[in-house]
């Protein structure tokens, strides 16, 4: 009887022990699952969009700040309508029809996944070089091809021992209007040149059309007396709307806050690359003032 009973209480025991490991692969497996159930429906940020392109099945456009699944339909209104994403897994990405490998029963909609593309660094991106508020080497400051400026009006230090400024030597930005050349000073104050975008692109006081406007300007520094004219820089100049960008970093902070959970030095960074990669390239000291100042982060 006393056998019979312990074999009982071990047979149970085993019982209870099977048990509870299936419960525990069980777990397992669901949380597996779960997790590629994750991955798979990816979810990416929308920082950037350019043209209209139609969220299939809500009647929306996509916009900056909307939160996509990688199974999210998509149709492309305009022609070379695009966007630029951020998931967990793919970092920065592109959303375009171009090179699409995939699409449903119409050739205008397309699952997101497949016109996902890395965003790629361009000649518009380039290394921080030298971080310094003044401007000491115009080529160094603006050289690279495309520099950007946020917002229309800009004033930026420069090397008064080397660039002297008064009424007699000043700074010109020359482009051409209907292929006739511009050439505008640039006004200086307390040793800083200003950027103005209204100022710089009117004539008779209207602004002109600018699509008429070059795409490259060049800085001179000139003395009247002398006439002596010095090329400083050549460069492709983008004024960002200050509202726009503002709304695209604070998409991005929120995701490397809420997903990536960096610091805040890492995420002053990540905003820097993204408007070098996306817009043009930007004075690194520059970029963190403004940063703080608008409390973007």
């Amino acid at each position: 009887m006393y056998l019979f009973i312990k074999l009982y209480v071990i047979f149970n025991t085993f019982l209870l022990v099977f048990y509870v490991m299936r419960l525990i692969i069980i777990i397992f497996i669901l949380k597996l699952l779960l997790i590629n159930d994750n991955n798979a429906q990816n979810i990416y940020y929308v920082i950037n969009v350019i043209g209209e392109i139609e969220l299939v099945g809500t009647d929306k456009l996509l916009k900056t700040g909307h939160k996509l699944k990688d199974t999210q339909q998509v149709k492309f209104l305009t022609e070379n309508a695009k966007a630029v994403v951020i998931g967990s897994n793919k970092g920065r990405m592109v959303i375009s029809k171009k090179q699409s490998i995939g699409s449903t029963d119409s050739e205008f909609v397309h699952f997101l996944k497949n016109v996902l593309f890395p965003q790629k660094t361009s000649t518009r991106l380039s290394t921080r070089g030298n971080d310094s508020f003044v401007i000491e080497d115009f080529e160094d400051y603006f050289g690279g091809s495309f520099y950007a400026f946020i917002g229309n009006q800009l004033k930026i230090p420069i090397d008064i021992d080397k660039f002297p400024i008064d009424k007699n030597r000043v700074i010109v930005y020359r482009y051409y209007y209907n292929k006739a050349p511009v050439q505008k000073i640039l006004p200086a104050v307390n040793s800083m040149i200003i950027f103005d975008k209204e100022k710089l692109y009117e004539r008779f006081g209207k602004k002109i059309n600018m699509s008429l406007v070059s795409d490259t300007v060049e800085l001179y520094y000139v003395n009247k007396l002398s006439r002596a004219t010095t090329s400083l820089v050549s460069f492709k100049p983008i004024f960002l709307n200050q509202e726009k960008i503002s709304t695209e970093l604070k998409v991005l902070v929120e995701y490397f806050k809420n997903v990536k959970k960096i610091s805040h030095p890492s995420i002053t960074q990540e905003l820097y690359d993204y408007v070098q990669a996306t817009y043009g390239k930007v004075n690194f000291s520059l970029f963190k003032s403004w940063l703080d100042t608008n409390s973007i982060i």
